[in-house]
């Protein structure tokens, strides 16, 4: 029986719901936090070859920047 990795779960559950309009950033986060959480995310997604994660988080990564 394979076990499935609790915080692999989560992590994609919390990037895929960022496609939707129902979650906000943390009101005390500033942009530059923002950032970093991305790119460590999307740093994360890659070594774990969460491909569709990495895509989602750029485009998100994009919408801080803009």
């Amino acid at each position: 029986m394979v076990k499935e990795n609790y915080i692999d779960d989560v992590f994609m559950s919390v990037v895929d719901h960022m496609t939707t309009d129902k979650w906000q950033w943390p009101d005390n986060w500033d942009t530059q936090r923002k950032l970093d959480f991305v790119d460590h995310s999307i740093k994360w997604a890659e070594e774990r070859e969460y491909y569709e994660q990495c895509a989602i988080l750029q485009n998100v990564r994009k919408t801080i920047i803009e």
